[in-house]
């Protein structure tokens, strides 16, 4: 009897067990929620990127959208933009006061704002990137541009020539004065190979107070019809040579960093009387001597190749510089 009471009282006890256990309410699951979607339009950009040159620089235009996913929108993160006075927002509501914007109104239900973004004019690379979050603290996926800021690649040099510039002094008409445009001869008071008025520089003829036949050509150029001549300075132009340049703003950059050359007189033998006031007269001329002239908006670059001077018995005065010229 005491066995039949024992097996009772466990099947009991099992089926109390049972009906606890099966009859709890199940667990509350929160439901999953979608997070929020920023998407990035823009005809100015291939690929989120664009690449400028320093004298192309321009604003970049996009569109930023976003969609909210379960809740509401609440925030618009901007990475990467320091000057926020560079972004032009229109079409939203709460205005761009920090790189983190709260949202507002009509935005928390998405939106579609115009963005103008004006870059700076800096060689290099600017990464900007959005994300917006809701009041879930969801976020979004992270949209980017990229701004690329290269240096001018400059404007080719298109001639190179050589000329050759006689002594001032030379009995033949139409010598002294050179066209640097086409590396002709031409005079100081006569027309040579081109018009004297087509002539960029002259030659400074004799030192009067050297005898003739003494090696007294002076061997300096001056300006000619209104240009301007520096030496290149070679400690302001790091590794410039003639040969190496290739652009022409690397010629102006010469001659804006050149040294200042001062004026002197053309003084006549015969009379020991001065015939002219020469602007920008160079130092005693010597092979490997780099000089720029200006005439408008034109710089020429002169390498001195030759200096040939006329040593015989009977000076004639046909003394030379055989120069290079680019331009």
């Amino acid at each position: 009897m005491k066995k039949i009471l024992s097996l009772l009282a466990a099947s009991l006890l099992l089926v109390t067990m049972f009906v606890s256990t099966g009859c709890e309410d199940d667990p509350l699951v929160d439901p999953v929620k979608d997070a929020p979607i920023l998407d990035l339009t823009s005809s100015d950009l291939t690929g989120g990127e664009i690449t400028f040159t320093l004298s192309t620089v321009s604003t970049v235009s996009f569109t930023l959208i976003a969609t909210p996913g379960t809740d509401p929108l609440n925030t618009l993160r901007i990475n990467g933009v320091s000057d926020l006075g560079k972004l032009a927002v229109t079409g939203n509501s709460s205005g761009i006061g920090s790189n983190t914007v709260l949202l507002s109104g009509a935005d928390k239900s998405g939106f579609a704002w115009d963005v103008v973004y004006t870059p700076d004019a800096v060689i290099g690379v600017e990464d900007i990137s959005f994300s917006v979050t809701d009041e879930s603290s969801l976020t979004s996926n992270e949209v980017s541009i990229r701004i690329t800021i290269e240096d001018d690649p400059g404007t080719p040099i298109d001639t190179t020539l050589t000329g050759i510039l006689f002594n001032q002094a030379n009995p033949a008409s139409g010598t002294g004065s050179l066209d640097l445009d086409e590396g002709k001869g031409s005079g100081v008071n006569s027309d040579g190979e081109v018009p004297r008025d087509q002539a960029e520089i002259r030659d400074m003829g004799l030192d009067c107070t050297v005898a003739p036949g003494d090696m007294n050509w002076r061997r300096q150029i001056g300006s000619f019809n209104g240009t301007e001549i520096r030496q290149v300075d070679l400690t302001q132009v790091e590794n410039f040579t003639f040969d190496g340049v290739a652009i022409k703003e690397d010629i102006q950059n010469a001659f804006d960093t050149g040294i200042v050359l001062g004026s002197s007189q053309v003084i006549s033998c015969s009379t020991g009387n001065p015939t002219a006031t020469v602007n920008h007269v160079s130092q005693r001329l010597v092979v490997g001597d780099l000089l720029v002239v200006k005439k408008s908006n034109t710089y020429y670059l002169i390498r001195v190749d030759e200096v040939n001077e006329d040593s015989g018995p009977m000076n004639t005065n046909t003394d030379n510089y055989v120069l290079s010229i680019k331009h």
